[in-house]
């Protein structure tokens, strides 16, 4: 994804057979990895090292099996919010960018939306 002045590279796949919440991302001047759901590594510095911090539990639960999501609204134990991961919209969104990406791998050609 080309954006004014960056570009994302979106390697996504459902098909582990693990758990994976890995992200990376690289600026001029540092890069910021988030090794698993819990651990980022930020290095902002040229020479400084890079420095590790755990990420404790947020205020938005967040469910591992999708099922178990699913029962809970079915079952009226959650509401479905209006923003943030869960969201209809932002799901939306997801699909619009994968659709994208799989038509640009399949045409050679950048896909805007």
């Amino acid at each position: 994804m080309d954006y004014d002045g960056a570009q994302c590279i979106i390697q996504a796949s459902w098909n582990w057979t693990f758990s994976r919440k890995d992200m990376e991302v690289y600026g001029d001047k540092g890069y910021l990895l988030a090794a698993d759901k819990n651990t980022l590594i930020l290095r902002n510095a040229e020479r400084a090292p890079a420095t590790v911090r755990h990420i404790t539990a947020t205020d938005i639960p967040v469910y591992e099996d999708p099922f178990t999501y699913l029962a809970d609204v079915v079952q009226h134990k959650i509401k479905v919010p209006a923003d943030g991961l869960y969201a209809p919209e932002n799901n939306v969104i997801v699909v619009r960018i994968l659709e994208a990406a799989k038509e640009s791998v399949r045409t050679g050609k950048t896909v805007k939306f």
